[in-house]
């Protein structure tokens, strides 16, 4: 889960992730350290400054924050930010290739900690910026034999089952099976009722499946008659 504008929602947002089962959090920021941060869990007091002033106070066990920690330079080329498209780059693919590596280099050569990637859509739609991030993965891929690139829930998966590096090749958790659910030429056309509050309207869409009972949105992301609403599971979560 990842916060709107990483506007945090405190114990409430957590008491949602957990009432609906889910697995980890990266809406935290984390100021710029000595040496990058690890993901943690929520057992705990988290071991960073809240930027936001809307961290979690309580404890919530089982439950991982991968904090956005901040990307820098010694030189200050692109400043300093929490998401890629932040920083500002010269349209130099040099430039912000030099960048990647620098802060990849500064969580490989200390304390491991993953390197996250975050940045927006606007970032893939800016060719200096693809052209970097192009050069900066097959650098990768050909310079460290220990290194992958993998998801958040992928690198969560192997900090609950740690290996080393010779093991982490056959690892479960990080195999891509190329299976893929069948399509189909002539999806049907589903006829949907979509409810907002007092309002109700006709909607459509099409699916290769059975058709939703109800139109799928923000507060019923399953289509469901019974779907919730997050600030119903916040208030219940409270009494």
């Amino acid at each position: 889960m990842r916060a709107p504008f990483l506007k945090a929602g405190g114990n409430k947002m957590l008491e949602v992730i957990y009432d609906y089962g889910l697995d980890y959090d990266s809406s935290l920021a984390a100021p710029l350290s000595e040496v990058p941060l690890w993901p943690y869990t929520f057992d705990y007091h988290h071991p960073h400054k809240c930027i936001s002033d809307t961290c979690p106070t309580r404890s919530f066990p089982g439950i991982w924050e991968f904090p956005l920690n901040t990307y820098s330079t010694d030189d200050e080329t692109g400043g300093t930010c929490v998401f890629l498209d932040q920083c500002v780059f010269p349209e130099d693919p040099e430039v912000v290739y030099d960048f990647l590596v620098y802060n990849f280099y500064r969580h490989y050569a200390t304390n491991r900690a993953p390197f996250v990637m975050n940045f927006h859509v606007n970032w893939v739609t800016d060719d200096t910026k693809v052209a970097a991030l192009d050069v900066f993965i097959d650098h990768i891929l050909e310079t460290y034999s220990d290194v992958w690139f993998v998801t958040m829930q992928q690198a969560m998966q192997w900090m609950r089952s740690p290996m080393t590096s010779d093991l982490a090749k056959s690892f479960e958790g990080w195999k891509c099976p190329r299976t893929r659910l069948p399509g189909c030429n002539i999806p049907r056309t589903c006829r949907v009722q979509l409810q907002e509050g007092s309002r109700k309207e006709t909607r459509y869409l099409q699916a290769c499946g059975k058709c939703p009972e109800m139109y799928p949105w923000l507060h019923n992301i399953r289509g469901t008659k019974e779907g919730k609403r997050v600030k119903d599971l916040v208030q219940k979560s409270t009494v």
